[in-house]
Formats: C-alpha cells, sequence, structure tokens
C-alpha cells in the first residue's frame, strides 16, 4: 500500500495533530477540574500550576496545528478541480448533506483552538489562584469541553466525508 502525499498531510491533520488534541482533553480536564488547594503545600499548587499551563499551552498549539493544516493545506485540494466540489455537483442528493458537512467543520473547527487558547491564557494568568477559585476553574473545564466538543464534531464530520470522497 502506498500513500501519496495529500494522503499523508491528511494523516498528520487528522491522526497527529487532531487526536493530540482530543486525547489531551481528559488529562487536562480531570486535572483542571480537581485543582483544589486542599491538601497540597505550597510548592504543590505551583508545581501543578505550572504543569497545568505547560499541557494547556501543548493543547491550544496542537488544535492551531489542526486548523491552519485543514484550512490551508487539506481543504483547497478538496475544492480544487475533479475534488469534491465536481463529484457534489454531479449528484445533488449527496450535495446538501456533503456541502453542508464540509462548510459546517470547516467553520465549527476554528471554535476550538480559540477556546483553548482562551483556557490556556487564563490558567497562566491566574495559576495557583485557581485552586481557591472553584467557580472559575469549573468555567474554564467546561470551556474546554467546548472546545472538545467542536474539534470533535469537525474530525466526526472529516472523517465521514473523506470517506465518501476521499483526498487524491
Amino acid at each position: 500500500m502506498e500513500l501519496s502525499d495529500r494522503e499523508i498531510w491528511a494523516i498528520v491533520h487528522g491522526v497527529l495533530f487532531g487526536s493530540a488534541f482530543l486525547l489531551g482533553f481528559s488529562g487536562l480536564f480531570f486535572s483542571l477540574w480537581g485543582f483544589r488547594g486542599t491538601g497540597l503545600t505550597r510548592e504543590g499548587i505551583t508545581s501543578r500550576a505550572g504543569k497545568l499551563a505547560a499541557g494547556a499551552w501543548g493543547m491550544a498549539a496542537v488544535a492551531w496545528l489542526a486548523v491552519f493544516s485543514g484550512t490551508w493545506m487539506i481543504f483547497p485540494w478538496y475544492m480544487e478541480s475533479g475534488g469534491v466540489a465536481r463529484e457534489l455537483l454531479a449528484d445533488p442528493a449527496r450535495s446538501s448533506w456533503e456541502t453542508f458537512g464540509m462548510e459546517w467543520k470547516s467553520h465549527i473547527a476554528w471554535f476550538a483552538p480559540i477556546l483553548a487558547t482562551a483556557v490556556a491564557i487564563c490558567i497562566s494568568h491566574f495559576r495557583e489562584e485557581l485552586a481557591e477559585r472553584d467557580a472559575m476553574r469549573h468555567t474554564l473545564a467546561w470551556m474546554l469541553a467546548a472546545a472538545f466538543a467542536c474539534a470533535g464534531i469537525a474530525g466526526l464530520l472529516g472523517a465521514l466525508i473523506t470517506r465518501v470522497v476521499p483526498i487524491r
């Protein structure tokens, strides 16, 4: 089995960048949710806050890599002649759902890195304070969950569209 350059980039985009974000979510979400000052020394809180900030920035970075590679590398391949546009226009019954899926995924995907970056900025700014501020910590965890949902929907739609109209 031989993979084309485009297929390799699609794998890097979805499997490497996309799944790194989705897999990192659970670790950061539960670390953030459980980041309480009770039972920890000041040094422990400082150490965990630094690890939370590093994890949040790492997640934001891979989310941006996934969105940039999808928007400026993968998406144009679908739109060039012979790509998804020609196949969808040839079959109007398929056209509406795949067009909807392509537009939805290309727009909703941008929410994931934006929300992940907002979470990373807040974690970096408040650091140790988060251990004492339950409401803020929970709000950031839910913002992270929204980023996960956006990335998950975009990834699912991307996989379905690639299954129906593969990149050539």
